[in-house]
């Protein structure tokens, strides 16, 4: 079984988001944690008892809650769905947002992989996306995560940017790869219809890199990684071999999914998908 929750705030929305998630409220975060624990609670009594797989703590930005709530809500639902041994455990958290704190909180709830927004390397196209941090503070976030004992760290970087150039995107892989992360996950930007990044492209105040750029910037990506010992399992991640992200692939393959707060889907696992010719090996 797979495990999905969804943490909604954010210290800030970024420009190009879509995603549910709202300004960081802490006067609703315990009564959101509260919410949750009863959905769990509901969905265990109604599911085959089983212990997790793997789980994934999703946002939103997972990183700003409080260690408490943190601590509440991942105790609360592993009551309910334990941790099988060996389970993967991966939390998505921004730079800048990372204490001791919070990092040694979620390694003794049982969080063992984490996923960082690294984005771009160059302080301009950082905050033409609204993010909150710098490369410095990825750098550091990375650092704190290492001394707090996680050996499994992905970063996930966007290409196709407006303003971008073939350059810059390889600067930020090269920056990438000097934090030395287990898995790197780089995506193209798709401009979601009613963000402020979208409107700004649709006036001319900004305009995205041409077709063969980006060509060219996935070109690269594939090149560079390979030379860097990444393998590619899926269109846009890579991994040092044997840190696939295991969560991932289990719902690819259309394995039982479970999924608590309001942007969480669940599946039955009655379905299988088509398996890609890029995925077969881990599929």
């Amino acid at each position: 079984m797979e495990i999905y929750l969804h943490v909604p705030y954010c210290r800030q929305k970024c420009r190009y988001c879509d995603f549910a998630s709202f300004p960081h409220a802490e006067s609703t975060q315990r009564a959101y944690v509260d919410a949750v624990l009863t959905e769990a609670a509901s969905q265990a009594a109604k599911l085959p008892h089983g212990t997790m797989e793997t789980a994934y703590l999703g946002g939103g930005t997972p990183s700003i809650l409080p260690p408490e709530l943190l601590t509440q809500l991942l105790e609360g639902v592993t009551a309910h769905f334990p941790l099988a041994p060996g389970a993967e455990f991966t939390s998505e958290a921004n730079p800048g947002t990372l204490t001791h704190e919070w990092l040694d909180t979620a390694l003794n709830c049982g969080i063992n992989r984490l996923s960082m927004g690294m984005q771009a390397a160059q302080p301009a196209l950082l905050k033409m996306l609204g993010r909150i941090h710098d490369f410095t503070q990825v750098q550091q976030s990375v650092e704190l995560a290492r001394h707090a004992g996680f050996q499994h760290i992905s970063l996930d970087l966007m290409f196709g940017l407006p303003g971008q150039t073939v350059s810059m995107w390889r600067k930020t892989l090269e920056k990438a790869l000097s934090l030395n992360p287990e898995h790197l996950s780089c995506y193209g930007l798709i401009p979601e219809e009613g963000t402020p990044l979208y409107r700004d492209l649709q006036t001319g105040q900004l305009t995205l890199p041409d077709e063969d750029d980006e060509r060219r910037m996935y070109d690269l990506t594939l090149d560079l990684l390979a030379q860097s010992g990444f393998q590619q399992y899926e269109i846009s991640n890579f991994a040092r071999p044997g840190h696939e992200c295991r969560h991932n692939v289990n719902v690819w393959r259309g394995g039982l999914l479970c999924g608590f707060g309001p942007a969480a889907a669940s599946f039955d696992g009655a379905l299988r998908y088509a398996q890609a010719a890029s995925l077969t090996e881990w599929l």
